[in-house]
């Protein structure tokens, strides 16, 4: 088969010993369209080929945009959870650690002052001197 192209029209050829017999004519048949609307298709088909690819890349940048930014919002959400828990619980320990003194300065600070009177105190009143006065030892007294 041999492409020949004459006056913008592109033409196959076939050759005599591949015609079959009841081919009659010069051997040489026209491929349709012509060069000119062929190349015209094509560029058509190219150009609108790039534009959707161009539309395609932008689809993708922007939802590429949109997830980074998600990813660095839901980080930022983890830091601030972290900071706000942390935050909590100085000011729980803070609460704590002031209970814990008040608790043990109403026990030294205690009104009743007569061992005599433990008896009369009220209900909840602490004794005078709660702490131990000799040396404590792990095994017991």
């Amino acid at each position: 088969m041999e492409l020949i192209m004459r006056r913008g029209d592109v033409y196959a050829s076939l050759g005599h010993d591949q015609a079959p017999s009841f081919f009659d004519l010069t051997n040489i048949s026209m491929i349709e369209p012509n060069l000119e609307t062929l190349l015209e298709q094509t560029i058509k088909l190219y150009i609108d080929g790039q534009i959707l690819r161009m539309m395609l890349e932008s689809t993708v940048c922007e939802q590429l945009a949109a997830r980074q930014a998600m990813q660095k919002a839901t980080e930022a959400a983890e830091d601030l959870r972290k900071r706000v828990n942390r935050e909590y619980r100085r000011k729980r320990q803070t609460e704590i650690t002031q209970e814990i003194l008040e608790i043990v300065a109403g026990s030294v600070e205690s009104p009743i002052t007569d061992p005599q009177n433990i008896a009369s105190s009220k209900l909840g009143d602490v004794p005078p001197n709660p702490m131990p006065t000799g040396p404590i030892s792990p095994l017991g007294p």
